[in-house]
């Protein structure tokens, strides 16, 4: 039996024929560009969070991008479909989780458990927009309370990521004999030693700018579904924070003061109090808005530490102000949003930060809210920087950064990536790193975000405008 074996070509044809041109000019449909690798402060940043148990940080931004920090180079960016403002970024603490807020009305749930995170589901508020998130205080809760400009809470499912049937209405909260509109849900938070009472923040500042800001905070019962006081604030509020034992909590306002309250006394705050007043150099003493402040004690200790930003005079007596290593001579122009201002008893330190301070967070012994706060470091979110401070150490000293934080400062014109460079010449540049003088001390505590670090070394070599 034989067979036939069927060539390609036919015998005696040419070769010839089977060539064909190769066109050596690139045109720009033959390349594609791709993401590889984020450097740098994330541009714009607008949100901040941070998971306590596994020392995770997230950054959000005004354009929707997510900037995840670990340990030393430990880094990972995450973008949402379109480019949209983050409102809010919250932890589900040691669940590797991650939820996000976003302008658009849209919340996220980001899956951090896989080599590249994903968004796992999300939920889009259709004629409400999202003012303010929360996570209740117990670990492993499948709730998340929403607040809105209308003024309205809602409750997520973050099982099923939808929502629920329960909700709080704001004539509900502030009760159904009054008829003026609270404002925008400005804060929500948990009594820490009673956490079926949700405390609701409300302010006028937001929704009605051009009138005199009012405030209101509203104890709804969870299970009864009732408002059960209604503390009438003066000025528009702009957060709230809780003593830990649960009988008093904090109200930080626009005129830059802060009023305590009892949980009895509904009629009038125990204290308010102006904590720049005496180096204000304007006899109207008015003042910048107090934009968060957080309470805290210290573990085995009488004192206690109130921290916020903001609240400076419009006029500074720059002479009146502490004298720390960290301001010193203030300029007159400074605004009030530079500036983070941390009481330990009587003692108080001012902050000089060198631009806008958009969040931060106090980092904490246990993350338990029931449990003594003990702080040791604060994480500040910058416009243009990180800075972490320690409160462990004498002067609040620093830690130095081991991430990419201000490669985008000034505009980059050149770049270039080096991977295993010379040993002499990485070895050099990091004896070159040590003799350098910075604004402030380092803090020589262990840095505070330890996840594993990047064994191999690499070089980033950076030209900048203005000849850097």
């Amino acid at each position: 039996m034989t067979g036939r074996i069927k060539l390609p070509f036919k015998i005696g044809e040419s070769k010839k024929n089977n060539e064909f041109e190769i066109n050596e000019t690139s045109k720009k449909e033959d390349f594609s560009l791709s993401e590889i690798v984020r450097y740098g402060f994330p541009y714009q940043p607008s949100a901040l969070a941070y998971d306590s148990v596994q020392k995770l940080l997230a950054i959000g931004t005004k354009n929707g991008v997510i900037k995840i920090y670990g340990g030393a180079f430990v880094e990972c960016s995450l973008s949402h479909p379109t480019e949209v403002e983050i409102v809010q970024l919250v932890f589900r603490i040691n669940e590797g989780a991650l939820i996000s807020a976003c302008r658009d009305n849209y919340i996220h749930l980001w899956s951090l458990r896989q080599k590249k995170p994903v968004i796992a589901n999300s939920l889009r508020f259709v004629k409400e927009k999202i003012s303010r998130c929360l996570l209740p205080l117990n670990f492993n809760s499948k709730w998340l309370f929403v607040g809105t400009y209308a003024g309205n809470v809602y409750v997520v499912n973050l099982d099923t990521f939808t929502l629920s049937s329960y909700k709080i209405m704001w004539n509900n909260a502030i009760g159904m004999g009054k008829s003026t509109h609270p404002g925008v849900v400005v804060d929500l938070c948990q009594n820490p030693d009673d956490p079926a009472r949700l405390y609701i923040g409300f302010s006028t500042h937001l929704s009605s700018p051009n009138n005199v800001p009012m405030g209101h905070v509203v104890c709804w019962n969870l299970q009864q579904k009732t408002s059960e006081n209604v503390y009438t604030l003066q000025q528009g509020l702009t957060s709230i924070s809780w003593h830990y034992e649960g009988r008093q909590f904090m109200c930080s306002h626009c005129d830059g003061s802060l009023s305590f309250w009892n949980l009895r006394s509904i009629d009038k705050p125990v204290n308010i109090n102006y904590p720049h007043l005496r180096i204000s150099k304007d006899e109207a003493h008015q003042f910048g808005e107090i934009s968060k402040v957080v309470w805290n004690y210290v573990k085995n200790s009488n004192d206690a530490y109130i921290i916020f930003s903001g609240g400076m005079p419009v006029q500074i007596d720059s002479q009146q102000i502490p004298s720390t290593n960290t301001t010193v001579n203030v300029p007159l122009y400074k605004p009030s949003s530079d500036f983070l201002t941390i009481l330990r008893g009587q003692t108080i330190n001012v902050l000089n930060m060198d631009s806008a301070i958009i969040d931060f967070h106090v980092i904490t012994a246990s993350p338990h809210i029931t449990d003594a706060p003990d702080p040791s470091a604060i994480i500040v979110l910058l416009e243009n920087n990180l800075v972490i401070v320690d409160l462990k150490s004498e002067n609040y000293p620093i830690f130095e950064s081991l991430h990419t934080l201000d490669l985008h400062e000034p505009p980059v014109t050149y770049c270039d990536y080096m991977t295993d460079p010379n040993t002499i010449l990485y070895q050099n540049l990091l004896r070159l790193q040590t003799k350098q003088t910075p604004k402030r001390p380092y803090s020589q505590q262990i840095e505070q975000l330890s996840s594993d670090c990047f064994k191999k070394s690499s070089i980033v070599v950076d030209q900048h405008m203005h000849d850097s």
